[in-house]
């Protein structure tokens, strides 16, 4: 059920690795101008998030580089992660959805079913349906469009 749109491929011409769009069908090589089809390339790592695929990104072109760079005790820096971290702040349930409200709004400027999906399977949360109906009731999360929610 994971919804990655970010990839981190390397041109097959310069070696170089880049994050790319995974919804687009061809990318150019910043390095070297190589054309290349998304579909046909190996993707080495995948995100939600445009930020975490930079991050990678670094870590790989050291790699090919011959450094080894030491594994980082990070946690992923998605919207949804950042989310259910912050929310275990909370002192009940609606406050936990609040504070997640919060974080995807600042995030993502809005926030959709499928996005609810992601945190409901990240974070354990339960039946999704029932997350969209305890989010509807909560006074400053307002529903723009169906399905859609921001926080006031």
């Amino acid at each position: 059920m994971s919804k990655e749109r970010y990839g981190v491929i390397v041109c097959s011409d310069c070696q170089n690795a880049r994050c790319v769009d995974l919804s687009n069908k061809t990318t150019t090589c910043n390095h070297c101008g190589n054309k290349m089809k998304i579909k046909r390339m190996n993707i080495y790592y995948m995100t939600r998030s445009q930020k975490e695929g930079a991050w990678a990104v670094r870590r790989l072109n050291e790699k090919l580089k011959g450094k080894e760079i030491p594994e980082e005790k990070k946690e992923p820096s998605d919207p949804y992660y950042k989310a259910i971290k912050e929310s275990s702040q909370g002192k009940d349930e609606k406050e936990r959805l609040l504070i997640m409200a919060r974080v995807m709004t600042k995030e993502l400027g809005e926030f959709g079913r499928g996005d609810i999906e992601n945190l409901a399977e990240i974070g354990d949360l339960g039946d999704v349906d029932k997350l969209i109906e305890k989010i509807r009731k909560i006074d400053d999360i307002y529903e723009p469009k169906n399905e859609t929610f921001k926080i006031v």
